[in-house]
């Protein structure tokens, strides 16, 4: 998946709840934005927040950042959210068909804050949860975790499914040394698609390149300015004007 903000890959970490619990969000490395699936956001704690924003390099020019952003997932336009738990000013998106949030990394942490002071201030009060909420609060967690499960088996499905179909559409793909900074890749499709790689030395480090503009069963692309002898990490996506299509990951090391 792409980032909405700035269109780089976003990439699968780890995160742990306060339970000792541990799932996966979708965290751009460049411009610092994370995706969480329904209801995940209400799961990370702050220190998972501080985490990710400690690994994410901010680039020195500003990213320009659309009011219309996209849900990375099916790509529908994403509204901006405003419930009871979300404090004035803070802006997070959330997509009007698989429910799923975006957020910067600014909102991100000011969102978690104010979560944390709410809690906080309820510990010290000692105030009890009416009745009510104690009957239905085990049977609203079992609907949420029901939910959480079945979107993340059946975004594990979708993913396998489509990098089976970008492996069926891609042939055999060359890398070529030009120079000890330069590689040539170059690969063939068995249908007319667009064409994008992103890659870096670690998905952390992933930049995003248009191979081809145009529908095209030959695809090549010189990549420069790469440190020599180093290994690198790549995905081609592939997009047929109807759907897009990643590869796994697949690597190639520059020359001395």
């Amino acid at each position: 998946m792409f980032c909405p903000s700035c269109n780089n890959t976003l990439q699968k970490l780890s995160v742990t709840t306060n339970g000792r619990g541990r799932f996966n969000v979708d965290h751009c490395g460049h411009c610092g934005g994370t995706w969480f699936d329904p209801y995940e956001i209400n799961r990370v704690p702050f220190h998972e927040v501080t985490r990710l924003a400690s690994i994410t390099v901010i680039p020195k020019h500003p990213i320009s950042r659309e009011d219309s952003l996209h849900c990375p997932r099916d790509r529908k336009l994403m509204a901006h959210f405003h419930g009871d738990s979300v404090p004035r000013g803070v802006v997070l998106h959330r997509c009007p068909q698989c429910f799923g949030i975006w957020a910067t990394q600014k909102a991100l942490a000011e969102f978690k804050k104010h979560q944390e002071e709410i809690v906080t201030e309820y510990k010290i009060s000692h105030k009890p949860f009416p009745a009510l909420s104690m009957i239905f609060a085990p049977a609203i967690a079992l609907v949420l975790l029901l939910i959480t499960t079945a979107v993340t088996i059946l975004n594990f499905a979708q993913t396998q499914d489509n990098r089976s179909r970008a492996e069926e559409l891609v042939k055999q793909i060359f890398v070529q040394n030009i120079t000890s900074s330069s590689v040539l890749l170059s690969f063939q499709t068995v249908s007319p698609v667009k064409s994008y790689i992103s890659y870096g030395e670690t998905p952390l480090d992933f930049r995003s390149q248009t191979i081809s503009k145009e529908l095209k069963t030959t695809h090549y692309i010189l990549l420069n300015y790469l440190t020599p002898s180093t290994a690198y990490q790549y995905q081609l996506t592939l997009n047929d004007a109807k759907n897009a299509f990643t590869t796994p990951i697949a690597y190639f090391t520059t020359s001395q």
